[in-house]
């Protein structure tokens, strides 16, 4: 099983917010850019595209 699915897995305690950001922290922060799934281009295209859907009153 990859960090990301072990992080996952694991929860978070319950004074951390619920947030992938706070979920990075908690795991101990940076990914290695062998194991990241998107480029720094493609995760700003996906948080515009995210963003503009919720703001059209779509869920996310």
């Amino acid at each position: 099983i990859d960090r990301a699915s072990q992080v996952l897995a694991q929860g978070l305690p319950l004074d951390v917010p619920r947030t992938y950001a706070a979920l990075l922290e908690h795991a101990g922060g940076d990914v290695p850019p062998s194991q990241q799934y998107l480029t720094r281009e493609e995760k700003k295209a996906l948080i515009a595209f995210l963003l503009l859907i919720s703001n059209l009153g779509h869920p996310v």
